[in-house]
């Protein structure tokens, strides 16, 4: 009997493989709070299928690490913005500017848990 694996990188860190692995989630939490005192600049995103629920996993993990909830947005906007040399086209409201408006329940500068608390587009 063989066992059929995923393909992709999905298989890389499933339960299984991370199953022996111990003490690396305070380690990796220090260090992007390290990262981001010594000015690193750090990005909300991911290369996976389940967008919307990695990055607001990703979100939590960095208020976590030890980022507000201001930094952690800034890092999922005007800093990946920046990072694709696309400042003013859609990390901001303004005329000619791209970009998705969500209206939210409660604010997530209060609880970056209140980013999951979509009504609906703006």
């Amino acid at each position: 009997m063989s066992v059929r694996r995923p393909s992709g990188r999905h298989h890389l860190y499933g339960p299984r493989e991370r199953a022996g692995i111990t003490g690396t989630r305070s380690a990796r939490l220090g260090l992007v709070k390290a990262l981001h005192d010594a000015g690193a600049p750090l990005f909300i995103g991911t290369d996976l299928s389940a967008i919307g629920y990695t990055v607001h996993r990703e979100m939590g993990l960095f208020v976590e690490a030890g980022l507000t909830p201001y930094q952690t947005l800034e890092a999922a906007t005007s800093e990946a913005a920046h990072y694709m040399d696309r400042e003013g086209q859609f990390e901001l409201l303004a005329v000619g500017a791209r970009g998705d408006v969500l209206l939210l329940d409660a604010n997530p500068l209060d609880d970056i848990g209140n980013a999951r608390r979509i009504r609906g587009p703006g």
